[in-house]
């Protein structure tokens, strides 16, 4: 079974390490209570704010919670939607598929 991770991106492209580092975030931020956090530097080639706050939304049939980042990266910047099921943020992270 695989989980689907919904993103809109704006005004940049994102490697799947990018891809990964806002999902873990976002499941971090929701199981920790924090509604914004920064992310990147060093040598992650990308810094950023992930933001949230703790809304429901969908994007097409992918329900969960919405989460927004604003990043720079060696690809340019701009600004990053998803959304995460709820599942993954009470019980974990499940391998999937970004769409």
């Amino acid at each position: 079974m695989f989980r689907l991770s919904c993103l809109l991106v704006r005004g940049i492209s994102l490697n799947s390490s990018h891809r990964e580092w806002l999902y873990q975030t976002a499941v971090s931020m929701a199981q920790s209570g924090v509604h914004s956090r920064q992310i990147g530097g060093g040598d992650s080639g990308f810094i950023g704010t992930v933001t949230s706050d703790g809304s429901r939304g969908a994007l097409e049939n992918i329900r969960g919670v919405l989460f927004e980042a604003d990043m720079e990266t060696e690809f340019g910047s701009g600004r990053v939607r998803f959304v995460v099921p709820v599942h993954d943020l009470e019980e974990g992270p499940f391998p999937g598929v970004w769409i």
